[in-house]
C-alpha cells in the first residue's frame, strides 16, 4: 500500500511512534513525517510558496470543468461522479501521467470518445490549477520533484532520512526518492513484502501481520509454512534487486546485518 492509497493510515502510523518515542523518553531533532509533509519540508526548504487547496474546493473546481461535455454528459450530475474524477486525477498524478501524457496515449489509441473526453477533463483540471498558482494534494509532490531537480544541494544538510512502513511506492514517491538517494548522507529503507509484480502471483501474498502469528497456528493450517517461506526468499530478492539498482546509480549501500537482534 503506498500514501496514495490511503493517507490517513500513514498519518496513523507517524502518531503512534510519536507516542512511541515520546514513552522512550523522546528524541532530539526528529522529524516524523508522510510523504505529503516531506513534498512540503522540500518546497518549504527551497523557499517556494505554494496553495494546497482543500478536497472540498478541489471537488468544485473539478465540477466546474464539466461543462460542455459530450459522451459524459450524462453522468454529470449524478451523484459520485465527480468524486470517482477526483480520485481518478489522484491516481493519474503519483503515476506522474501529465493531461499531456494522457492526451497522446490516447491519441495512440485512436482518440476513443470516452477516453478523450477524460484527457479533456484531466487537461482543463491542471489548467485552473496553474491558473490559480495551486496545487492538489499530490499535486505537492509534483512540485517538490521539479525543486529537488532543479536545486541540486537541497536535501544535502539533512544528516538522515528513514523510510519505514511501506510494501510499495507510487511512481511519484519512488521518484522522489532517487533524487535525495543521491544527496542525503544516510537512507535508512526497510522492506515489508516482495516485489509487488510477484506478490500478486502468490497463493499467499506476504502480511506483515504474519510475523505476529503463532507457531501452532501456523503448523495448523496446511501448506502456510512453505507459503511463508516463499514470502521469506521474495523479500531477499527485492533487497537484492534494490541493493543493485542503487550500486547502479552510484549510491553505497551497507546491509542492516542484525537487524532483529534483541
Amino acid at each position: 500500500m503506498s500514501t496514495a492509497d490511503d493517507p490517513t493510515r500513514f498519518g496513523r502510523q507517524v502518531r503512534a511512534l510519536r507516542r512511541r518515542l515520546a514513552l522512550a523518553g523522546g528524541a532530539l531533532n526528529v522529524r516524523l513525517l508522510t510523504f505529503d509533509r516531506l513534498y512540503a519540508e522540500c518546497l518549504n526548504a527551497a523557499g517556494e510558496a505554494y496553495t494546497e487547496l482543500s478536497e472540498p474546493v478541489l471537488y468544485r473546481l473539478i465540477r466546474s470543468q464539466l461543462d460542455h461535455l459530450t459522451y459524459y454528459a450524462p453522468l454529470v450530475n449524478l451523484p459520485g461522479f465527480t468524486s470517482s474524477l477526483q480520485s481518478l486525477f489522484a491516481e493519474f498524478k503519483a503515476a506522474l501521467i501529465t493531461p499531456e501524457d494522457l492526451t497522446a496515449a490516447v491519441a495512440a489509441l485512436g482518440n476513443d470518445a470516452r477516453l478523450a473526453e477524460l484527457a479533456l477533463i484531466y487537461s482543463r483540471y491542471q489548467q485552473q490549477l496553474h491558473a490559480q498558482s495551486s496545487a492538489d494534494r499530490i499535486g505537492l509532490g509534483w512540485l517538490a520533484l521539479e525543486v529537488l531537480r532543479a536545486t541540486p544541494d537541497l536535501g544535502r544538510d539533512w544528516p538522515l532520512l528513514v523510510i519505514d512502513g511501506f510494501d510499495s511506492f507510487t511512481p511519484l514517491e519512488l521518484a522522489l526518492l532517487v533524487e535525495l538517494a543521491g544527496r542525503v548522507p544516510n537512507i535508512s529503507a526497510k522492506h515489508e513484502g516482495g516485489d509487488p509484480a510477484v506478490e500478486t502471483t502468490r497463493e499467499h501474498a506476504s502480511d506483515i501481520l504474519d510475523y505476529f502469528m503463532p507457531k501452532a497456528a501456523v503448523l495448523e493450517r496446511e501448506g502456510l509454512m512453505g507459503c511463508l517461506l516463499r514470502n521469506y526468499l521474495d523479500k531477499h530478492g527485492v533487497v537484492n534487486s534494490t541493493a543493485r539498482a542503487l550500486t547502479e546509480h552510484g549510491i553505497a549501500i551497507i546491509p542492516a546485518q542484525k537487524l532483529h537482534a534483541c
